[in-house]
């Protein structure tokens, strides 16, 4: 949980299907201990004290897990050595890849039993047949339902064992529809603006 509407809306959805759902907000980075002045870092102390509250209100566990280590030689590093070699890094491609999607999948299943993790990002994943796949069956990363929200690019370097423990409770819906959700829930992101920058960078000056 981030602290923003998208992964609010995903632990309310799951919790609203009976899912038995653990709210967790990572800690990356020393931005974690400042405050962003127009809340749209999902990284920042009021971002952690939002996904805190709408924990509160879905009635659901709620922790804060430090993987600093993790984000330090899976994101930053990587992000520091690309731009100093003239290239383009995209740090949240690497963070979701090391990070959400593998460092936190082995924590959530270690510390707390979680069979998968699940966040606000509007993508899908299916299964398919597949001979040639082990056990013959294949998961396959979709496209957003919605075209202007769609973040299947930021996804792209999930493994197979990583996708399959993968949900996105929002593939189907749309940003208003979301929206709409959070409202009918009663949550205090409902109305939060979206994160806009680099969340380790949030003067926006990343040279």
């Amino acid at each position: 949980m981030s602290g923003g509407v998208d992964s609010s809306v995903a632990a309310a959805l799951l919790h609203e299907g009976g899912v038995e759902a653990v709210g967790v907000w990572m800690r990356l980075h020393d931005v974690a201990d400042t405050y962003s002045e127009f809340k749209k870092s999902c990284c920042s102390l009021d971002a952690a004290e939002d996904a805190r509250r709408v924990a509160g209100q879905l009635g659901i566990p709620f922790y804060v897990l430090n993987l600093e280590r993790e984000f330090g030689a899976g994101v930053l590093a990587p992000f520091l050595a690309a731009y100093q070699a003239g290239e383009t890094p995209s740090p949240c491609v690497d963070c979701n890849s090391t990070v959400k999607f593998g460092a936190l999948i082995g924590r959530a299943r270690m510390l707390y039993e979680c069979d998968a993790v699940a966040t606000g990002h509007y993508a899908r994943v299916d299964e398919v047949d597949d001979p040639d796949a082990p056990g013959g069956r294949r998961f396959r990363l979709l496209r957003g339902a919605d075209a202007d929200k769609d973040q299947g690019y930021f996804l792209y370097g999930l493994r197979q064992d990583q996708l399959a423990r993968t949900r996105f409770p929002l593939g189907k819906l749309t940003k208003p529809q979301v929206r709409e959700v959070a409202r009918r829930h009663g949550l205090v992101t409902a109305e939060k603006p979206e994160s806009q920058e680099i969340c380790f960078v949030p003067g926006g000056d990343y040279r």
